[in-house]
């Protein structure tokens, strides 16, 4: 996050008119202050730097554009702290680290004096070390087995990259990445303990629970806290931690520190107060911003330095720790939320989880999880026919790679897009992950090859009965709990006959009756089966031969015109459930007569610029219920977009299935967005960040869910999730409670999602379930609340794999306002996820279930977890294929060229194969290429226009991109673009006049006041 910048010459003269203009005023407030201390009681001040160099925002480079700004600015706040500790200043640093990248890569390589010179700090003057995580990883969204294996390695690690290994020392005090907590989180710190976590209470759109829990007051706001969970009961001590942003909203460290005072001195504040100021050690504002001479004596601009001059002299201030502080105060309260925490864009998981590419990384991610935890579980089946050994060490080097795709900065904050180094990083990783899943599925599928021959299969006879597979199945869930496994998703066997009944047999002859539900492909295109089983209880791990048979009286596939899923003209329904359609749309859901969605739920749209661009739906029936399947519904249309800015109509194709006579709808389908002009650049002045895209575009919802109950302020809507942890919880959408500005709220994202997410509006309920096999993300459904203020009622919506924009929650504050505006202003990740669906194609599978009351009922959860992870299923005849090739070879998109440096930086767009060739040809008129540079990934830097001839200065260049495949096959050539050899300025954000004159205001009259 960036800050305000005051820098721009045209406005000095302004600004000093102000100031002259109130000079007057000014004095007459001079001298009101009382600076006698009467109080025991202090104001203690601490600085934390948060340091991971390892960036969604830049690079994996030594420069200004990566990791070298960090290194310039740790050193130099190293540098400030010794001067004032020589200069008897007691100032300490409280300091947290990633291990893996910064520690253990970064660090050692290329300043290893900065780990040096803290080792000294922690000896000579105090400084402190506290713990993040081993891999700065999303501990939200991780198993117990990889946050403990996160924390237990951020203390000490087999690479020695521990904290402890380090530095000899630690605080057992959690500062976690980005500030993500999940319920069953804190347990598991405990367990490894840890005595306290620091989270932001900021009055900033930079926070993690100020909305969530009531008012704390100023002793609370700034001491320790305990926190208690209402449903689960663990407890933490919780330090409210602030940020640069919550300095500019108090206007200074000095007079924060005054107000809290002042407290003291009336009585008001009986205890001491910390004021912990933790932000990100790569910040300029540690080092200080470049202003004019007019405006130097701005507090929160001038660093470190200037920070420790504002209250190194107040007799009541005085410097910590918090290992200290910790120790000599007690917690003064106790509070509780049950929101999944994190610091992004709307105080959740936004800027992580919604963008586009964030499914696709997760689906590989997932599938690791599930093929893995199979895996250890196939161990007990095949027995001797298993290498142990071979597949343990799969199974630990799949774990690795996991552990690091896992780190926050792959998928954000950055958003848009991060940059594109981490791109091709994450690339690279999802290509060893699914490498390491292939191996072990095949290594499996031959174990069991050479099982099946040593052992005989008891089946009873059925008459016309034929096999169709033998498979191996394996529960890919981690939880130990007994799981139902109502929903099986196999190979399609060869010979499978719509008309025929369909069991499997298990290898003692039970035998279990299965539904054909719906079709898909796998990744590698081979087709698929979804089936439902009657007794989910009893497919448990196991070999089985499925059959498909003839049945006397069974009337195969025949049309049935009642039962589950039958269909007429302007209905499809079962027992339970109606789907109910009015000219090509749908008009709404029923359960038991009771309406449950709004007309056009389901419908993809857009927003661009301001404007909806949804689709034209058709619908028809695409096959209707017999005996062994249901009806299938088929919703197919194009998804237009802007006139004169698209290049391409998007499209949409989903099928809904009801399933039995539950209340659950299946929806699968694949969705394609509209390809829209990319005439926005982004960074331009940083060349390896300058990017290529359409910023129009804003929200995104390709299955939208309008649930229609509504309800009022004294029963809020209610949230009900679970997370990876297997801990089930919910929350209230509340927030109205602190500000009105907060009765609608624009994206609701605090629920980690393993496998379902629910909403319960009033006295009615519906919980959404995405397949994991399919389409996966940790945070996969945000939400949006909406105030109807004729009836003064809330309603609800829910966007699986979609992305909401719009305006920031509004924060509980006692400061001025303007730390939270200079935030939402300037800082990057505030920005759409839209523009990362340009063009992008999805695939997905949902179930939705209805049901009345408050409580997602046990039966329901267990089949939405079921539906979310069905058994990894291993085939004897239908063995894992190696990847297609496809078919068209294109040129990547997003071409832009800038330069910097003496060199041209090229930037496609290539987010999946960090191995795909290409060709740039570059030449001085258009259409005519002289030079031609050979690249792989998505980026490339060259120094000269050809070997003998250098870019000249001012002169034009025209160039375009091709793909060349393996065959040597060449693409046809992108789109042409032009630049100019000229050092760009980065162009940086630029705050409204009016914010800065309050901010101008705002120090003036403080400064004068003291």
């Amino acid at each position: 996050m960036a800050l305000l910048k005051l820098s721009r010459p045209r406005r000095l003269f302004l600004y000093l008119l102000i100031v002259a203009a109130a000079f007057p005023i000014l004095l007459v407030l001079a001298g009101t202050d009382d600076d006698s201390s009467q109080s025991k009681h202090k104001i203690f001040i601490a600085f934390g730097f948060h340091v991971n160099l390892y960036h969604s925002f830049r690079n994996d480079t030594m420069d200004e554009s990566g990791f070298g700004k960090d290194i310039r600015i740790i050193r130099h706040i190293i540098r400030t702290l010794d001067h004032f500790n020589a200069a008897g200043i007691p100032v300490k640093g409280v300091w947290d680290f990633d291990n893996l990248f910064s520690l253990q890569e970064i660090l050692p390589r290329y300043a290893p004096d900065i780990i040096e010179d803290i080792r000294r700090r922690i000896d000579q003057w105090g400084d402190e070390v506290i713990l993040m995580s081993y891999n700065n990883g999303l501990v939200s969204a991780m198993t117990h087995e990889e946050l403990n294996d996160a924390v237990r390695w951020s203390i000490t690690n087999p690479w020695h990259s521990g904290v402890e290994d380090l530095f000899g020392t630690y605080t057992p005090i959690v500062r976690p990445q980005e500030m993500m907590t999940t319920p069953g989180s804190f347990s598991v710190y405990k367990k490894h303990g840890i005595k306290a976590v620091s989270l932001y209470y900021s009055a900033t759109p930079f926070d993690a629970f100020s909305v969530f829990c009531r008012p704390l007051t100023r002793a609370e706001a700034h001491n320790p806290i305990l926190y208690r969970h209402t449903e689960t009961k663990e407890e933490m001590v919780v330090i409210p931690t602030y940020h640069i942003g919550d300095l500019v909203e108090h206007v200074s460290l000095a007079n924060w520190a005054s107000q809290l005072h002042q407290l003291q001195e009336t009585g008001r504040l009986n205890e001491d107060a910390l004021i912990f100021i933790n932000y990100d050690a790569d910040s300029e504002l540690w080092q200080g911003i470049d202003l004019p001479w007019a405006l130097e004596w701005l507090p929160s601009t001038n660093g470190i330095g200037a920070l420790v001059k504002e209250v190194k002299d107040l007799d009541y201030v005085h410097f910590t720790t918090l290992g200290t502080y910790l120790g000599n105060h007690p917690p003064v309260g106790t509070f509780s939320f049950s929101q999944d925490t994190a610091d992004g864009s709307f105080d959740g998981y936004n800027s992580w989880a919604e963008k586009a590419e964030t499914s696709s990384y997760w689906t590989v991610i997932a599938r690791s999880r599930r093929v893995c935890n199979a895996a250890v579980r196939a161990k007990q089946i095949l027995k001797e026919k298993l290498d142990a050994a071979q597949l343990d060490n799969l199974i630990h080097f799949a774990e690795l790679t996991r552990l690091r795709a896992l780190s926050t900065t792959h998928f954000g904050m950055a958003t848009p897009y991060v940059a594109r180094q981490r791109e091709q990083a994450m690339a690279r990783l999802m290509n060893d992950l699914d490498a390491y899943s292939d191996n072990i599925e095949r290594l499996l599928a031959d174990r069991l090859r050479q099982h099946i021959q040593h052992v005989s299969l008891t089946t009873k006879t059925v008459h016309n009965q034929s096999p169709l597979d033998t498979v191996l199945v394996l529960s890919g869930d981690s939880e130990k709990a007994k799981q139902s496994n109502r929903f099986l998703k196999v190979p399609r066997p060869a010979g499978f006959k719509e008309e025929m009944a369909l069991f499997l047999v298990s290898d003692d002859g039970h035998r279990l009756t299965a539904t054909h539900l719906a079709d898909s492909v796998d990744k590698q295109g081979d087709p698929t089966m979804l089936l439902s089983i009657d007794r989910p209880e009893e497919l448990t791990n196991g070999i089985y031969r499925i059959y498909q048979a003839e049945i006397p009286g069974h009337k195969g596939h025949q049309e049935i015109s009642g039962g589950p899923g039958k269909m007429d003209d302007k209905e499809l329904a079962n027992q339970h459930l109606a789907i109910r359609f009015n000219e090509d749309r749908i008009d709404g859901i029923y359960l038991d007569g009771i309406r449950q969605t709004l007309r056009d739920s389901l419908i993809p749209y857009i927003r661009w610029e301001g404007k909806i661009y949804p689709a034209i739906p058709e619908v028809h029936i695409e096959k209707k219920a017999t005996e062994n399947s249901p009806t299938v519904l088929r919703m197919t249309g194009s998804i237009p977009g802007p006139a004169g800015q698209t290049q391409r109509n998007g499209w949409f194709d989903y099928r809904l299935t009801l399933v039995d006579d539950l209340p659950y709808l299946i929806l699968q389908g694949s969705v394609q967005y509209p390809t829209t002009v990319t005439a926005d650049l982004l960074n331009v002045g940083a060349a390896g960040l300058m990017r290529r895209t359409d910023l129009n575009w804003q929200e995104v919802a390709p299955v939208e869910i309008r649930f229609a109950p509504e309800t009022t302020k004294s029963d809020p809507v209610q949230i009900m999730k679970k997370n990876y942890l297997g801990v089930a919880t919910s929350y209230p959408l509340d927030y109205f409670r602190h500000n009105d500005r907060n009765l609608n709220l624009d994206d609701v994202n605090n629920h980690i999602t393993a496998s379902y997410v629910g909403v319960c509006v009033g006295n009615n309920a519906m919980a959404v379930a995405m397949d994991n096999s399919i389409q996966s993300n940790f945070a996969f459904a945000p939400m949006k609340l909406q105030y109807h203020n004729d009836n003064q009622t809330f309603a609800v919506r829910v966007n699986p794999f979609g992305a909401y924009h719009g305006q920031q929650y509004a924060h509980p504050t006692r400061g001025n306002g303007n730390g939270f505006e200079v935030t939402a202003i300037t800082g990057k990740q505030y920005a759409s996820s839209g523009p990362t669906y340009n063009g992008v194609c999805q695939s997905f599978r949902l179930m939705l279930a209805f049901f009345p009351g408050k409580q997602i009922p046990t039966s329901i959860s267990r089949d939405l977890a079921a539906f979310a992870n069905p058994p990894l299923v291993i085939s004897l005849h239908n063995r894992p294929q190696q990847p297609k090739q496809f078919e068209r070879l294109l040129p990547p998109s997003g071409l832009v060229a800038a330069y910097q440096d003496g060199s041209v930086q090229f930037s496609w767009d290539n987010n999946f194969d960090p191995q795909a060739h290409y060709r740039i040809l570059c030449g001085v008129r258009p259409g005519d290429y002289q030079a031609v540079y050979p690249a792989v990934g998505n980026q490339l830097r060259v120094d000269r226009y050809a070997p003998n001839l250098p870019f000249i200065k001012g002169r034009r260049y025209y160039a375009t991109i091709e793909s060349i495949s393996a065959e040597n096959r060449i693409s046809i050539k992108a789109p042409e673009i032009q630049f100019t050899i000229r050092q760009e300025e980065e162009r940086g954000t630029k705050a409204p006049i009016g914010l800065e004159l309050k901010v101008l205001w705002a120090n003036l009259t403080t400064m004068f006041s003291h």
